[in-house]
């Protein structure tokens, strides 16, 4: 990345210093091709000089020109990478944990936690007599998804490490009464999430 931007200022200087750098070089070689009997020329001593400042700008503006889009396109390029590097960094880091595998004689009680794009999704599923005589069906699936500013809030509240927040959702949600804890916890403090069951 610093190794671009010297070439970008590189090239920058190239183009705008071209005149007097054109001047320079152009004099240095008119007067050591005049200064050399061995060079017979037929051009004066003006046109010598016009001759290779002409060269001279032109390969000074061509270098600065090459350097600067060279040094300028690779910058942006890094600086976009960085950007979804640091834009697809998440905020939380969470694999899908268990919070409850019960079994009971009635039911049997699975709840997911994971963290998808920074927001928080609590998934369920009771299998068994119990929530067919509730629900009409022996296999009742629900989800309690939050967005991502409501699980930052989540989180916040819950007092839970960003980066390692299992524990904590295990402590406070785990179980076979944890989704009815989640209920309360997310109403006593005005917590949005959105449910729905399949």
């Amino acid at each position: 990345m610093i190794f671009l931007l010297l070439m970008f200022i590189v090239g920058l200087i190239f183009i705008f210093s071209a005149e007097s750098l054109a001047k320079s070089s152009a004099l240095k070689m008119a007067n050591k091709i005049i200064n050399n009997p061995r060079i017979d020329t037929m051009l004066s001593d003006t046109q010598l000089y016009v001759k290779y400042f002409n060269l001279y700008a032109i390969n000074y503006i061509s270098s600065g020109i090459a350097f600067s889009l060279i040094g300028g396109i690779g910058l942006i390029l890094s600086g976009f990478a960085l950007y979804k590097n640091v834009k697809n960094r998440s905020m939380f880091e969470l694999e899908k944990i268990i919070l409850c595998n019960e079994k009971t004689s009635r039911v049997w009680i699975n709840v997911y936690a994971e963290i998808i794009d920074d927001c928080l999704k609590i998934s369920g599923q009771d299998i068994g007599q119990s929530p067919d005589e509730i629900t009409g069906d022996s296999d009742y699936e629900y989800f309690y998804e939050f967005d991502m500013e409501n699980t930052i809030r989540f989180f916040k509240i819950l007092d839970a490490d960003f980066k390692n927040p299992g524990p904590a959702l295990i402590k406070k949600f785990g179980g076979a009464e944890g989704c009815r804890v989640l209920r309360k916890f997310c109403n006593d403090n005005k917590i949005v999430y959105k449910f729905y069951s399949v």
